[in-house]
């Protein structure tokens, strides 16, 4: 069941921040007369590590899953196998949005480099 909270509005404001971020370098980068996939992957993954840091923020602040992972099971006092400690849950949260949006930016920059061919 579905129901939208915080984290998923951060998770849509993270990806239109990162298009934006990698649009003002890429232009700074064509500015100055450069238009190489060095330059797009570094914009690429410098929007990606922005993007990453807000997602896991918005996560971890408003997420009703973070806060029940987090929790001990209910009825037990203790803390079981079943519940992860508060910071293994922030770093599997960086580490699962750093490899999703590292992906995403290695291809998005190579598309975009073979896209310049066909001008």
């Amino acid at each position: 069941w579905f129901y939208p909270t915080m984290d998923w509005l951060g998770m849509i404001v993270a990806g239109m921040l990162a298009g934006y971020i990698a649009g003002a370098l890429m232009a700074r980068s064509r500015m100055r007369g450069s238009d190489t996939l060095k330059n797009m992957l570094f914009a690429a993954i410098v929007a990606a590590i922005v993007s990453v840091i807000f997602t896991t923020a918005t996560y971890v602040w408003y997420s009703p899953m973070f806060v029940s992972s987090t929790l001990p099971p209910a009825g037990t006092g203790t803390i079981e196998w079943g519940a992860m400690e508060l910071m293994d849950s922030i770093t599997y949260s960086y580490f699962i949005n750093g490899a999703i949006y590292g992906i995403w930016a290695i291809l998005a920059a190579i598309v975009a480099k073979i896209s310049t061919w066909f001008r």
